[in-house]
């Protein structure tokens, strides 16, 4: 029995993943309209290189189960982001605080650090701003949004999600 190489599976699949991936959000931004358009065909084609090139393939590694708990949980938490800047724009005095404040990752890899900067972008009222080594600074728009509890449990949820934990 040969044993052969499991990467031209692994770059197919990732490849496959990512074209249906980016296909559902060209779907999902056309409202179902026009979905094998030449644009949208080329779009979605020229997604799936980008990120291949950007983030080869093996370089995400996922768990299932976690992935699956993480996704309420993410889009509960875009939902209240959303919410939370529609109150402040709609209140007719603008009622904020803002802070930068500082957060030790405990996250190891890169691509786990690279997605929870991605994610506390949509947490109410924050958005990461800078990583430097172990470290990373968050504004936040209220000063009670500070709080290093939920950045700890964002942590913990990605730790999971990449099999740090």
């Amino acid at each position: 029995m040969i044993n052969r190489p499991r990467f031209p599976f692994i770059l197919f699949r990732t490849a496959l993943i990512r074209l249906l991936m980016f296909g559902l959000l060209w779907w999902v931004l056309t409202e179902g309209e026009h979905p094998l358009s030449l644009l949208g065909l080329a779009g979605v084609g020229s997604a799936a290189a980008v990120s291949m090139s950007v983030f080869p393939a093996g370089t995400w590694k996922w768990r299932f189960g976690p992935l699956i708990r993480f996704i309420p949980f993410f889009l509960w938490q875009s939902l209240l982001g959303g919410l939370d800047v529609a109150y402040r724009a709609l209140r007719p005095k603008v009622d904020v605080q803002p802070e930068v404040i500082r957060h030790r990752l405990v996250l190891q890899q890169e691509p786990a650090r690279v997605f929870f900067l991605w994610v506390i972008s949509l947490l109410p009222g924050t958005a990461a701003v800078g990583l430097h080594g172990d470290e990373t600074w968050v504004h936040v728009l209220d000063t009670d949004l500070g709080d290093p509890k939920k950045l700890h449990d964002l942590e913990t949820r990605i730790a999971e999600l990449f099999a740090e934990k």
